[in-house]
């Protein structure tokens, strides 16, 4: 048998195979990198936030971080005052030697030999107190899970639009045979102010659960709202035998309404695939990318409950 055709067939397939990828050169303009700012300041906590510079897509950087020839000025422009860094601490914090004033006007400039100089004006949240939470009611229908019937009040500023996040985080130690089966904390409503719930989880020493809920206050500008939602977690973690320690915290966040659009983006953003619309998050930085943003914490805690 002539064997012979069979050799020339798988040379050609193995010709065909190496060459049917093809290098095709990027032909669109290079956008000029430009600092990035990431700005979220608490009422009350010192005044710091992160320097980074944006990448082109195709490009190879390992480092982002802005560590030397930036001058970051703050402007309080509420009380006359200024404050000017220049160099970020070991964890790439640029710290100004001042706290955050609520209900205060800000203006940030950043400027940087390599790239155009940035800035942005923001005038600081009101913290809202909690008027009360009333987490007395226990639940254990169905009997594999715990509910906390919980309901958070508080008085919304008038003549202003306002918006919150109201987090419910729950830290709990577990004994080594419970460690990997941990579920999630979560909450239902039926609230109809509510905007858009998220759930995410940060594992720490501890376990730790997040739950967000996000609101504005189109309905009840300059009233009091009132926010009924259930707590649940497995049945298991009912028995105080089982766990080391848990706590609750619920957590009402005055935010900016820039925060607040560029938090709902970043969200989505994560929700995307390849076939969804190009999004452009939203950022209040002049020349630049980020967010210069504003939150204002209440806590309301329960421990070992």
């Amino acid at each position: 048998m002539n064997k012979f055709p069979f050799y020339i067939a798988i040379v050609l397939v193995i010709l065909l195979l190496t060459n049917c990828t093809k290098e095709v050169l990027f032909k669109g303009d290079e956008t000029a990198a430009s600092l990035v700012v990431d700005a979220v300041v608490e009422n009350d906590s010192i005044f710091a936030l992160r320097l980074e510079r944006s990448v082109f897509f195709l490009d190879q950087v390992d480092n982002r971080k802005i560590t030397s020839n930036a001058v970051l000025t703050l402007f309080d422009l509420t009380n006359d005052e200024q404050y000017e860094v220049t160099s970020p601490t070991e964890d790439n914090r640029y710290v100004f030697p001042t706290h955050v004033k609520p209900a205060t006007n800000y203006k940030l400039q950043i400027a940087h030999p390599d790239f155009e100089t940035v800035e942005s004006t923001i005038q600081t949240v009101k913290t809202v107190p909690i008027l009360s939470c009333d987490t007395a009611t226990f639940i254990h229908e169905p009997w594999w899970q715990r509910g906390l019937i919980t309901s958070l009040s508080w008085q919304d500023p008038p003549d202003e639009e306002n918006f919150y996040m109201v987090v419910i985080r729950q830290t709990q130690e577990v004994l080594e045979e419970w460690e990997m089966e941990v579920q999630n904390l979560s909450f239902t409503t039926e609230d109809l102010d509510l905007i858009q719930p998220e759930v995410f989880e940060i594992f720490e020493d501890q376990y730790v659960t997040y739950q967000v809920a996000l609101f504005n206050d189109l309905t009840f500008n300059g009233g009091v709202k009132t926010f009924d939602f259930e707590i649940t977690h497995p049945f298991y973690l009912s028995n105080p035998d089982n766990f080391r320690e848990r706590k609750i915290e619920i957590r009402l966040i005055s935010v900016s309404k820039d925060f607040f659009k560029y938090w709902l983006d970043v969200k989505t953003f994560g929700n995307l695939d390849e076939f969804s619309e190009p999004l452009q998050i939203h950022t209040n930085i002049q020349n630049g990318f980020g967010i210069f943003g504003s939150l204002g914490y209440s806590v309301f805690t329960m421990q070992n409950y």
